[in-house]
C-alpha cells in the first residue's frame, strides 16, 4: 500500500460529494463509504477526460486492435479495458504521489482508500487549473503589450510636438520682449503705461516656460512608466 503520510489534504466526504457532483456523477455518502467498482471507474474516466483529454474512444481503439489478434476477443474485452484504465489512471496518480495504484483500486474499492485517491488527484487539478489561469493572463498581458507600447509611443509624440510648438512661439516672442524693453528705456518717462504692456508679456513668457517644463515633467514619468513595460514586453 501507499505511504500513509500524503503531502495532500484529505478531501471531507461533504466536499468530496459536492466535487465529483460537479464532474456530472451524483454520489451519497454511503456511495463513498463503500465505493462499487462501477462508480469509481466511471469517476477516474471522468477525470482522464477532464486532466488528459483521454475519453472512452481513445480506450477503445487499441483494445479493439489486440482483441482482433485474439481467438476468443469476448472473453478478454473486461480485463483488457481494465488494463487500460488502470494504465491511464496508474499514471495520474503518480503525478498526485500515489505510487500504489492497483488493480484491486478498480475492481475491489475501498472507502477511505478511494477517498485519498481522489483526494490527490484533485490537488493536482487544482494546480493544473491555477497554471491555466497564470498562463492566460500572461498570455493577456503579453498580446496588449504591443498595443500599449503603442499608444505611449503616440502619447510621447503628442507631448514632443507640443513641446516643439512651444519652443517655438517662445523663441518668436524673444525679439518683442527685447524691442519693448528697449522702447520702455526711452519712453518710460513719457509713456509708463508701456511698463504694464512689457509686465504682460513678461508674465506670458513665464506662463509658456511653467507649461514647458511641466510638459517636460509628464515626458520624463511617462518614459519611466514605459521602461518597465518594454522590458516585460522584451523578455516574453
Amino acid at each position: 500500500m501507499d505511504n500513509p503520510s500524503y503531502a495532500f489534504p484529505l478531501i471531507s466526504i461533504p466536499d468530496l460529494i459536492e466535487i465529483i457532483t460537479e464532474w456530472g456523477i451524483p454520489v451519497s455518502e454511503e456511495d463513498l463509504a463503500k465505493p462499487s467498482a462501477a462508480l469509481v471507474q466511471n469517476i477516474y474516466l471522468v477525470l482522464l477526460n477532464e486532466m488528459a483529454g483521454i475519453d472512452i474512444s481513445d480506450i477503445e481503439a487499441p483494445r479493439q486492435i489486440l482483441l482482433n489478434d485474439l481467438d476468443y476477443p469476448d472473453y478478454y474485452i473486461e480485463a483488457l479495458t481494465l488494463q487500460m484504465l488502470h494504465y491511464h489512471i496508474g499514471r495520474l496518480a503518480k503525478v498526485a504521489r500515489i505510487e500504489s495504484f492497483t488493480m484491486q483500486d478498480l475492481t475491489r474499492p475501498e472507502g477511505l482508500r478511494t477517498r485519498k485517491i481522489l483526494s490527490g488527484i484533485h490537488n493536482v487539478m487544482l494546480c493544473m487549473q491555477q497554471h491555466d489561469e497564470v498562463l492566460e493572463k500572461t498570455m493577456k498581458k503579453s498580446q496588449e503589450a504591443p498595443e500599449r507600447e503603442a499608444q505611449l509611443e503616440y502619447e510621447l509624440e503628442q507631448i514632443r510636438s507640443k513641446l516643439d510648438e512651444l519652443a517655438y512661439e517662445r523663441e518668436a516672442e524673444k525679439p518683442q520682449i527685447q524691442e519693448l524693453q528697449v522702447k520702455l528705456r526711452e519712453l518710460s518717462i513719457q509713456f509708463p503705461t508701456l511698463n504694464k504692456e512689457v509686465l504682460a508679456l513678461q508674465e506670458q513668457n513665464e506662463t509658456l516656460r511653467k507649461e514647458r517644463n511641466a510638459l517636460k515633467h509628464r515626458l520624463v514619468r511617462i518614459l519611466r512608466r514605459i521602461q518597465p513595460l518594454l522590458i516585460s514586453y522584451t523578455f516574453l
